[in-house]
């Protein structure tokens, strides 16, 4: 995001860095608590009840748009419950009782060039060579950022 947006052509948003930041906040808290909740229990209940918070703080805004879906829409939020949330939360979990936040956040830092494979081979979108390298920086920089991180 960074690289692309001092480039010619590029489109700068303070507010957009600030959220980026705040998101970048979060989810390192994620790993270190997916760490915590995965080594507490021997279950999902952590999980389980992790989710069940995040739902009930999003169902002020969720609500209003919930009630005029349709019945595919439902199909999408289901799916996308299933797949963006149960899945990925439940091996994140479980990663983190089997390794260390260190490798999680390590596994973490290749997301972005996982999305642009996937970018590139299912969906057929064209990666720019900009795009690549801010993937790259991004997975290096991570890396290098959890790695460093109880050395420091």
């Amino acid at each position: 995001m960074g690289l692309i947006s001092f480039t010619p052509g590029g489109y700068f948003n303070p507010a957009g860095y600030l959220f980026a930041l705040g998101s970048a906040f979060c989810f390192g808290l994620y790993t270190l608590f997916a760490d915590k909740v995965g080594k507490a229990g021997t279950g999902l209940d952590g999980l389980a009840l992790s989710v069940t918070v995040a739902a009930l703080a999003t169902l002020p805004i969720s609500v209003g748009h919930a009630t005029h879906a349709t019945a595919v829409q439902w199909g999408v939020i289901a799916a996308s419950a299933v797949l963006g949330v149960a899945i990925p939360y439940t091996m994140d979990t479980l990663s983190g009782r089997i390794t260390s936040a260190r490798v999680v956040g390590t596994l973490f830092s290749i997301d972005p060039a996982m999305s642009v494979i996937i970018a590139a081979l299912i969906l057929r979108q064209t990666i720019t060579p900009m795009a690549v390298l801010g993937v790259i920086v991004v997975s290096i920089a991570g890396a290098l950022l959890v790695w460093t991180a109880d050395k420091a």
